[in-house]
């Protein structure tokens, strides 16, 4: 049986993302889950299409969206909030406004309390750089331990259950 090049392609983005959240599941071993709820692969309808938020963690009073990107180099940020690797287009980072409004209505509003909701971009290759200013943090093997530790540590200072 042989494959078509797209085919290829796909199955070798799949064991790439396979391997980029084991490595992000390893960095959630190192807090303590017990104040919080972790869901793996939501699946949101943003415009006419389905979108992947590869990790949600949610606490009793927040929502914390992780999309993990295969991505290595030299990127840059537009003006008009895209994600560029040598001038060609890589990610609108503008969806990020879509994933929390869907999130937000499908979600998290309950009983007239709406819990904040902070969405993460996650790039785990160490050559990873970014120039320009995004709306939206992205965590790298430098600042991620130290995001999932401060969720950690504002969970147990709250009571309440975690889930919806």
């Amino acid at each position: 049986m042989s494959f078509s090049e797209e085919e290829l392609e796909e199955y070798a983005h799949l064991k790439r993302m396979n391997v980029l959240e084991s490595m992000f599941n390893s960095y959630l071993k190192k807090i303590d889950p017990s104040n919080i709820e972790i869901f793996w692969h939501l699946t949101l309808p943003i415009e006419k299409r389905k979108e992947t938020i590869e990790v949600m963690i949610v606490t009793s009073t927040t929502v914390h969206l992780f999309k993990i990107l295969d991505l290595s180099g030299l990127h840059t940020i537009n003006p008009f909030n895209i994600l560029l690797k040598k001038d060609l287009p890589i990610l609108d980072l503008n969806l990020g406004t879509l994933y929390y409004n869907v999130i937000k209505d499908t979600k998290i509003e309950q009983d007239g309390f709406s819990k904040p909701i902070f969405l993460n971009y996650v790039v785990l290759d160490e050559t990873f750089s970014l120039i320009g200013q995004s709306n939206y943090p992205f965590l790298t093997p430098r600042t991620l331990t130290a995001y999932l530790k401060k969720i950690e540590e504002t969970s147990k200072s709250k009571k309440h259950n975690a889930l919806f």
